[in-house]
């Protein structure tokens, strides 16, 4: 960048661009305007060279009698000086060569600086090319093989057709009459040869007859049929040989654009050029940068250790006085894992076991009281504290990092990359004061754990666990056909059918139990966890006569269940952004609820309702879930006050002051995550935190209102969430209001929904409540109310088969099909175009920051 001052052509142009550049990033945001100090020192810094070169103390003159020749990378291009008393300095040598390497101009960045990706992108399309010449040239191969059979076939009915028939030549059969007989004696020997045949034909079967008449019209018509399919084989060999010449007209192309513009010689030059200028000039700018923003840098270091969060083990300093065992048991589903960790959990004289869902930690809570052991139930909305308890049973979300354990058991572990979740887990695996932790899920977290555990300290030890019972994946799908109804005449007593849509899941229930004698339990994501549970009961007892599970996959986790096999009615859904295909991960996941050990159903199998899905089945099941690189983690209330406390104490507008969601913003900005963690929730905190802006509440408040398990797409839920804080921030009580939440008996589906919605409120309001002590009579109410939602909301399963309903899961599914392909084919096009400018000068500027964090030494500076 600062070369480009030395070349007088260009420089007027730079500087525009750079002075645009510091305009725009001159934002809202509080701390934009330290963006600016680079840009703002780059003018100065290149006058400084420009005027009197030896004064950077960072290069050596060269006094040379007669001035040599500065060779660039490129053949020919050089440096000529007539005056051989001039002093060249080392800068001067390399801004010069770096100037005729063509680094002043964005387009070296743009069409050389990626040099290597652009080579392995040539290289894999050549690769393609070569298979689409090898496809075409079978295609020729097949085609000429198709012309040969279908002359054939038409000569085999050429001669058919041509072939006189034998009921035809019985017909046309006449007596040769000789030249000696009269026409009298003629006649009566053609009446008695008549006479003769007719009499005879009457002994004969018609049958025969019949099928004599037709074998020729038989014949004839199976060649004619062969004839049209080897045609319609020739149009479609010869439309894919078509479709494959115009891939491969495209593809070199792309070739062609893709042919890097430098040899490897010529790019590894120009590269050693940038290396010199980046290790000597980068320092002596980072000096002049500090010397001219000094105040500015000095507050930003201050800022910018309150935004370090490359550290997070220390935020627990009482933890990391003891050294911590921590035991992962990893293994597939149905191996035990989770048994074993209960086990030891039972036999510490105090506990704590941490689940991913309510429904779990209410399991796990009444199985340890059910064996004499004092456990309280702890969750967001609900908390039942038992007298002299020892245990405790929590959602993972309430850990508590301020008191002591002989065992914790973390279940689940894998969540830990969950982007929106993922963060408890972390908080619970670095702050859990216990001797013991045991840690349970999927063997794919282990290495993450095993680094946390070192960071920490920690003792680490792996326990593997096999699945108690075997799990194949079935030889077919369960319909030959794609599109065609009535899929699930084939189901048997313990299938599982899997669909990502509450309306699928109704249609298929109703097909089902009108197309066969089962019947149907349905679990999903938006039922009240106690319905679930209560569906899942149904299932698993043998004489309620649900023998059929439709469910989503929300039974992937948290739920026993006693299934036979697992039928994924499609492998696409909607994630609420985009159509997405599930992953090996959790097809894994879901597919290993099936077979369940001292169950009627020991054995799983998981197949397909569509074939076109088997083969990526397959190939999920059998490939090995790759490892999580990344845990989630979330600032603390403290940092944002802390940092908030830091820019107030600057002076950088009153703006930020308690404004949690310019805190959040530029806290984010700001945050330095390296290794093996990264940030959640960042959109979600800001779009609350600013819901939270014009209200006189604490940044701690504001940060729990933050946290709240509130629907942000529904306008319900989100008015709930304002109308509570508003009345917080003025110290009343806030009060649901009836007619709003007046549950009602769903007609349709939609009022089903609205039933399941309605629940998630209430929820909300008893997680605030229990955050915020509220008033005893509304937290009654409430109860109440959600007592009642939840009996019409089980009626309401119990009459879905009456409830209106006008949905195609087959057509739906045919949709997102569709719709993924057209996304995947518009994110390849993109990636492969590159042709934004916009996109091009902004991973320009990145690399460019990046190059420049790397080189300058920030403890000199």
């Amino acid at each position: 960048t600062a070369s480009s001052a030395f070349d007088s052509d260009r420089t007027k142009g730079s500087w525009m661009e750079y002075q645009d550049m510091s305009k725009t990033a001159d934002g809202e945001g509080g701390f934009d305007h330290y963006r600016a100090i680079y840009l703002d020192s780059i003018p100065s810094f290149a006058r400084i060279l420009a005027n009197d070169p030896a004064t950077v103390d960072i290069y050596t003159e060269l006094s040379r009698p007669k001035r040599s020749k500065v060779e660039s990378f490129k053949q020919g291009v050089h440096v000529d000086t007539e005056n051989n008393e001039e002093k060249l300095s080392r800068a001067e040598q390399l801004l010069d060569a770096l100037s005729d390497a063509g680094f002043s101009s964005i387009k070296w960045a743009k069409q050389h600086r990626r040099v290597p990706k652009q080579k392995q992108q040539c290289e894999r399309y050549r690769q393609l090319l070569q298979r689409k010449e090898d496809e075409i040239k079978e295609a020729e191969k097949y085609l000429m093989a198709l012309n040969e059979k279908l002359e054939q076939a038409e000569r085999c009915v050429i001669e058919v057709s041509e072939a006189p028939s034998r009921t035809d030549s019985r017909s046309t059969e006449k007596i040769q009459e000789p030249d000696d007989f009269n026409k009298a004696e003629a006649g009566a020997l053609k009446n008695a040869f008549d006479n003769m045949t007719s009499f005879f034909r009457s002994f004969s079967t018609p049958e025969v007859s019949q099928e004599e008449e037709k074998e020729p019209n038989k014949k004839l018509t199976r060649q004619e049929k062969k004839v049209n399919k080897i045609r319609n084989k020739l149009n479609f060999i010869k439309k894919r040989k078509l479709g494959l010449t115009r891939q491969l007209e495209r593809i070199q192309a792309e070739v062609v654009k893709y042919e890097p513009a430098l040899s490897d010689s010529q790019y590894d030059a120009a590269n050693k050029i940038a290396r010199e200028v980046l290790s000597e000039l980068c320092p002596a700018f980072a000096v002049h940068m500090k010397t001219r923003h000094a105040k500015m840098i000095e507050q930003y270091r201050v800022l910018d250790a309150q935004t370090d969060l490359t550290k997070p083990h220390e935020w627990y300093p009482r933890t990391r006085l003891t050294r911590r065992k921590i035991i992962y048991h990893g293994g597939p589903t149905n191996s035990g894992k989770t048994y074993m960790a209960l086990q030891r959990l039972r036999d510490a004289g105090k506990g704590l076991y941490l689940a991913p869902l309510r429904l779990l930690a209410a399991e796990v809570y009444e199985t340890l009281t059910s064996q004499g052991v004092y456990t309280n139930l702890l969750t967001g909305q609900e908390k039942r504290m038992i007298p002299f308890s020892t245990h405790s049973s929590a959602t993972v979300e309430m850990a508590c990092t301020d008191e002591e354990y002989d065992v914790v058991v973390i279940d689940e572990i894998q969540m830990i990359s969950d982007p929106f979740r993922g963060s408890a887990w972390t908080r619970a695996l670095l702050g859990a004061q216990a001797k013991e932790i045991h840690v349970c899920g999927g063997l794919e977290a282990h290495d993450l754990v095993k680094k946390i555990a070192e960071l920490c300290g920690d003792e680490f030890e792996l326990s593997e666990y096999a699945r108690f019972s075997s799990l194949s994946v079935a030889e077919k799908s369960i319909s030959r056909v794609s599109n065609k109804a009535g899929s699930y005449k084939a189901v048997q007593p313990g299938d599982c059918v899997v669909a990502f849509s509450r309306n699928d899941i109704f249609a298929i229930k109703r097909e089902i139990e009108k197309n066969t004698d089962h019947k149907c339990c349905v679990i999903y994501g938006t039922l009240p966890p106690q319905i679930r549970a209560d569906q899942a009961r149904k299932f698993n007892d043998p004489n309620s006569g649900f023998d059929v599970l439709v469910a989503s996959d929300a039974i992937g986790m948290g739920l026993n269940l006693n299934i036979r096999r697992i039928i994924f009615n499609s492998l696409f859904k909607s994630n609420g952004e985009a159509i997405v295909r599930l992953d090996h991960s959790s097809v894994k996941q879901i597919a290993g609820r099936a077979g369940r050990r001292n169950s009627p159903f020991p054995d799983g199998e998981v197949t397909c309702r569509d074939p076109a899905d088997m083969e990526y089945l397959r190939k999920c099941m059998s490939t090995e879930i790759a490892q999580i690189e990344k845990g989630g983690l979330i600032p603390t209330a403290e940092h944002f006050e802390m940092f908030s406390a830091a820019a107030e104490k600057y002076d950088f507008g009153d703006d930020i002051k308690g404004n949690l969601h310019r805190v959040i913003r530029q806290f984010s900005e700001m945050a330095r995550l390296r290794g093996h963690f990264f940030m959640c929730r960042k959109s979600h905190l800001q779009l609350v935190a600013e819901w939270m802006d014009e209200m006189p509440l604490s940044i701690q408040d504001k940060y729990v209102f933050c946290m709240s398990p509130v629907n942000e797409r529904c306008n319900r839920s989100s008015g709930l969430l304002k109308g509570f804080a508003a009345k917080h921030a003025s110290d009343e009580v806030f009060g649901l209001k009836m007619r709003s939440f007046a549950p009602k008996r769903a007609k349709g589906f939609d009022d089903l929904s609205r039933l399941c919605s309605m629940h998630n409120e209430l929820e909300l309001f008893l997680w605030l409540d229990q955050k915020f002590t509220g008033n005893a009579v509304e937290r009654i109410t409430a109860e109440q109310v959600r007592e009642r939602t939840i009996d019409l909301i089980n009626r309401g399963l119990t009459e879905s088969d009456r409830l209106r309903l006008s949905h195609d899961y087959i057509r739906r599914d045919k949709k997102l099909r569709k719709e993924w392909k057209e996304e995947r084919q518009a994110k390849s096009a993109l990636i492969l175009e590159g042709d934004s400018d916009d996109f091009r000068d902004f991973v320009h500027h990145l690399d460019e920051a990046d190059d420049l964090v790397d080189c300058v030494e920030v403890e000199k500076v």
